[in-house]
């Protein structure tokens, strides 16, 4: 799945190490305006950024889908 994370996103600004994701959810990519990023526990998802999600979950409409 991706997803363009918006200025109010609630999963803006925090360490991907810090956010409760959902069982069986992986950030697997980061595009930030054009720079490709393959994610770790100590990078930042920002406003702008389009992200690349893998799971096994069903029925995520918007990022904030894959928090807990």
């Amino acid at each position: 799945l991706e997803f363009r994370i918006a200025e109010n996103s609630p999963v803006s600004g925090i360490t991907l190490e810090k956010l409760d994701l959902k069982n069986n959810t992986l950030v697997a990519c980061i595009n930030r305006f054009g720079q490709i990023i393959t994610p770790r526990g100590s990078d930042t998802i920002l406003p702008g950024d389009n992200v690349i999600v893998v799971t096994t979950n069903k029925g995520f409409a918007d990022i904030q889908d894959i928090l807990r």
